[in-house]
């Protein structure tokens, strides 16, 4: 057509193929099992605060209100949550199958897991030393007791 020919090119790799084999071929989910006494220790605003340690039985909401409000659980108002963009009902914590799940429960400013921004409604699962963020206010969570 054009006059120039042209000329097919295989490049091969001379690198041989291995397997990769584990010792241990079960999966590795980090620590996300809860033990039986089902208790967290959360810290708010950063990891050296003072805890909070629950005992996570039941879907625990956290939120901010000013009074009482039996909706919900954790009331983060204490913390600046209105200013740092925390919803009145923002999250819940929920254990099933001994694991914690985070929902977002319709949030305006979004709930975070470890800097992922969560879709709503959906169950994500927390692990060990993972850090939440409801809008601006960030919330640490370890497994067990801390000191």
């Amino acid at each position: 057509m054009d006059g120039i020919k042209y000329q097919r090119v295989i490049v091969t790799d001379p690198t041989p193929l291995l397997p990769i084999v584990s010792r241990d071929s079960t999966t590795r989910w980090g620590t996300a099992s809860l033990r039986a006494d089902a208790k967290i220790t959360i810290h708010i605003g950063n990891p050296t605060e003072v805890p909070i340690r629950l005992c996570l039985t039941h879907p625990l909401v956290l939120g901010r209100f000013v009074g009482i409000d039996p909706d919900i659980h954790i009331n983060l108002e204490a913390y600046a949550a209105a200013e740092k963009g925390v919803s009145r009902q923002h999250a819940s914590l929920t254990p099933i199958a001994k694991t914690v799940m985070l929902t977002d429960l319709n949030s305006v400013n979004g709930t975070f897991l470890n800097g992922h921004q969560l879709s709503p409604n959906k169950h994500y699962i927390v692990r060990d030393g993972d850090e939440i963020r409801l809008g601006q206010l960030a919330i640490y969570v370890f497994y067990g007791v801390q000191s």
